[in-house]
């Protein structure tokens, strides 16, 4: 409900992102219009390590941004993507030095001064239906529910936190 508050918000939404991101916060960036990030961030699933099925909008959001394929890929090597490389693929818009929160401020100041009316409605166009955005996060919650209870999923989390469970 999150991601879909965020997603279909009236107003843009801009994302400041200042350490790193794993598992289901992506899901918060992609559903900003916006995304400022420090440099030196980085985005990890984890869920392959783990043992758990995406959730937070890694199949419901991310392919409109980077694609199927891109997203299986990542989902599937694991792999830390830099900030420099949400740059390229889409992810962030922005990468500033220090201070991410700052910047996003100051985008959010230069939007209020412009025409509202129209922001809002290149905002409504742009947008997938709502109802798409709601089934595809919905079946991420589902398929995360029922993955985490897993044996898989229940050596995955040992294994990362380094610890024997059960």
């Amino acid at each position: 409900e999150a991601m879909l508050s965020l997603y279909t918000h009236p107003a843009p939404v801009v994302c400041a992102v200042q350490g790193q991101v794993t598992g289901g916060s992506l899901g918060l960036l992609l559903a900003a219009d916006r995304v400022i990030m420090m440099r030196g961030v980085s985005i990890t699933p984890w869920y392959s390590e783990v043992g758990f099925s995406p959730d937070g909008g890694w199949t419901a959001l991310l392919p409109d941004v980077i694609g199927r394929q891109q997203s299986m890929n990542w989902l599937c090597s694991n792999a830390s993507v830099t900030a420099e490389e949400c740059l390229d693929k889409g992810i962030a818009h922005e990468l500033v030095a220090t201070d991410a929160l700052a910047a996003a401020l100051a985008w959010a100041q230069k939007l209020a001064g412009m025409n509202n009316a129209s922001i809002k409605s290149t905002r409504s166009l742009l947008g997938r239906k709502t109802e798409d955005i709601r089934q595809g996060l919905e079946a991420e919650r589902v398929a995360f529910v029922r993955q985490i209870q897993t044996p898989d999923a229940i050596d995955g989390i040992a294994r990362f936190l380094g610890k024997k469970i059960l």
